[in-house]
């Protein structure tokens, strides 16, 4: 390519007419071809500067542009020639950026650069930028020179306070054979879900290192030993009403079975916020009973022995949380006489609470 032509496509990158070149070189001595080497350096260094200056209405963002803080930013410009990029703490710093830089990646279809930095808008503040391009000049002293464009500002602005979402009890928990069942609503203005976990709790009271009772209240840490007495996570959409459980667990249900009352204490937090602790929504006092499965199995036995003339033992869980609605099965065994011997039988008993005083029907089979 001859010189002429290389000043025709420096100034033609940017929609400039090529007499504007010529205009540079018109004063100067004449080489063999007609035109002077200084002539020549001084029109496409001009060339180059055109270009520099047809970038800055060109380049976006925009000069004191705002993003939101953590959203990646794109930073481009239409050129011919490659682009870096280069972003800053202050302008005095963008020929060392502090912040992030790197070449701009040609865009499809050709003729625009791009950068795309999430390091420019981790944190909120004002951030400077501008963008580079390296040029060989003929003829000159120093025939690669970069250029920079003007500095331009980004204004990293930090999210607005939103209000986090809360959870409100639709009504008072209630002690089912699942565990604890309570209703919950998640109140959400960022519409952002309720995410939390329910958790039971209790202590034994020790006397000598043993428990002789269980408490939801704590005493001093050497006369109580804290249990954690069943848990379970759950996340509810915004403004949506549901009802979790938060199950007894079996270090709790074997308390259960040896002291037929388990206080409990229930608490409800909000998680779901990284690097925050729960945040508590509800706390409660609760008494898990344990039903007389004792009088069940005897009053089984009864009907046993009335209706079919045979006696027979029965045996039921220990450990059932006296709740309407609880269902459990009971095992009738025996003997009954046929022919000249015994045969012996076991029967299953479904047991249903039908109200929260303790009282049952059941059906064999």
């Amino acid at each position: 390519m001859s010189r002429g032509r290389a000043k025709a496509w420096a100034l033609a990158a940017v929609g400039v007419s090529v007499c504007l070149a010529t205009a540079f070189v018109g004063s100067a001595p004449a080489d063999t071809d007609g035109t002077s080497a200084a002539g020549l350096c001084s029109a496409e260094g001009a060339a180059a500067e055109i270009i520099e200056k047809s970038l800055v209405g060109k380049l976006s963002p925009a000069d004191g542009a705002t993003v939101r803080v953590g959203t990646p930013v794109t930073f481009s410009a239409p050129s011919s020639i490659a682009l870096s990029f280069a972003v800053a703490s202050s302008p005095g710093s963008i020929s060392d950026p502090d912040i992030d830089s790197g070449p701009g990646v040609e865009q499809p279809g050709g003729d625009t650069y791009a950068f795309t930095s999430t390091k420019a808008t981790a944190i909120a503040r004002t951030v400077y930028w501008a963008a580079t391009f390296t040029t060989t000049v003929s003829g000159c002293e120093e025939p690669t020179i970069t250029y920079t464009t003007p500095v331009r500002a980004l204004v990293i602005q930090a999210l607005p306070y939103s209000e986090p979402p809360s959870l409100r009890l639709v009504n008072e928990p209630q002690v089912t054979g699942g565990g604890v069942a309570l209703t919950l609503l998640c109140q959400s203005p960022n519409g952002s879900d309720c995410q939390g976990v329910g958790s039971l709790s209790t202590s034994e009271r020790l006397k000598d290192g043993h428990a002789v009772a269980v408490q939801a209240r704590k005493r001093a840490p050497s006369l109580t030993k804290a249990i954690a007495a069943g848990s379970t996570t759950f996340s509810l959409a915004p403004g949506k009403t549901a009802t979790v459980v938060v199950p007894v667990s079996r270090v709790a249900q074997r308390l259960l079975a040896r002291f037929r009352k388990l206080p409990v204490a229930l608490t409800v937090s909000l998680t779901g916020t990284a690097g925050a602790s729960p945040a508590v929504a509800a706390e409660r006092r609760l008494v898990i009973a344990a039903l007389d499965t004792r009088r069940v199995a005897r009053s089984i036995e009864r009907t046993i022995r009335a209706q079919k003339r045979v006696r027979a033992r029965v045996q039921c869980p220990h450990d059932v949380i006296q709740a309407k609605g609880n269902t459990f099965t009971c095992w009738a065994t025996g003997s009954v006489r046929h022919g000249a011997s015994r045969v012996p039988f076991r029967t299953p008993f479904s047991v249903r609470q039908t109200d929260s005083a303790g009282d049952v029907d059941y059906t064999s089979g």
